[in-house]
């Protein structure tokens, strides 16, 4: 594991997915700690987020199956560089990753502590000869009992009220609606997720924490916010806050990549970029 730390905050981040292991702010760590709830803490979303309809989609007439979120959080990346404030850890194409996704990508992970905020950075390049469909996203999961011990008390406030809801039975997308945040609390938050699973808004933006005395911003320049939790068992344990730069499948999908709903294109030696920020104040 590698770290980076300041007199504020101290951040933690694996080789193995690029996953963020731990975020302390003042001693207290406000991501979910590996258990049998939930195993993972931040995986990364590449090249797809959520579920394939059936598993696979099509690309130039042939099937490729991959599971859901894809497959970067199951590689090492390799440390690229490293100081006192930034690391840049990278997976490139293999044999493995061209048999389930035919592109020869690069994915950089950029880890920076700046201050009072951490920025995950994401750089996808293309390195192959045609147009490369990609999406990318990360699913960081935030302990309620570190929000709580950080907080104490607190409010949820959703930047932008006017959104697109995305709709799923269970799990491929139905349609979108318009729709705005409502959720004042973390509980209010939790019990809709109990019968839903997932709730996805496109175009919120940012999203703030709020306790008596401080706040933990959550913002970033992904398509879509989601929100996902296990379903819990005994009570409240964590959230996930995600940022999606793509969705799951369509319910009505034809499952050519090419048509994939919320789906980036990338040209020819060219690069896609997206960031998530975690912030105290």
């Amino acid at each position: 594991m590698l770290e980076l730390a300041n007199e504020q905050i101290q951040v933690g981040i694996s080789e193995l997915g690029a996953e963020l292991e731990y975020i302390k702010i003042n001693g207290k760590n406000i991501l979910w700690e590996r258990g049998s709830l939930w195993e993972q803490q931040s995986p990364v979303l590449f090249p797809i987020i959520g579920c394939l309809k059936d598993g696979y989609y099509t690309y130039e007439g042939k099937k490729y199956f991959l599971p859901p979120h894809g497959f970067a959080q199951s590689y090492v990346f390799k440390q690229v560089y490293k100081d006192s404030n930034k690391i840049i850890l990278e997976l490139s194409y293999n044999e493995d990753t061209i048999k389930v996704f035919p592109f020869k990508f690069r994915l950089r992970a950029i880890l920076t502590l700046k201050g009072n905020s951490v920025s995950m950075d994401y750089e996808v390049s293309n390195l192959d000869d045609k147009i490369m469909p990609v999406s990318i996203g990360i699913h960081p999961g935030f302990s309620y009992s570190g929000l709580n011990s950080l907080l104490g008390e607190f409010s949820l406030d959703g930047t932008n009220e006017r959104l697109k809801e995305i709709v799923f039975d269970p799990t491929y997308i139905r349609r979108a609606i318009d729709s705005s945040f409502k959720f004042k609390s973390l509980a209010e938050l939790s019990k809709e997720l109990i019968s839903k699973r997932t709730l996805c808004y496109k175009g919120l933006k940012e999203l703030e924490l709020v306790g008596l005395n401080n706040k933990v911003i959550i913002e970033h320049t992904m398509d879509y916010t989601a929100f996902w939790q296990k379903k819990p068992e005994g009570g409240m344990e964590f959230i996930c806050i995600e940022g999606w730069d793509g969705v799951p499948d369509l319910d009505s999908s034809n499952h050519n990549i090419l048509n994939k709903m919320g789906t980036h294109y990338i040209n020819k030696d060219e690069s896609y970029y997206t960031n998530f920020k975690i912030s105290y104040e």
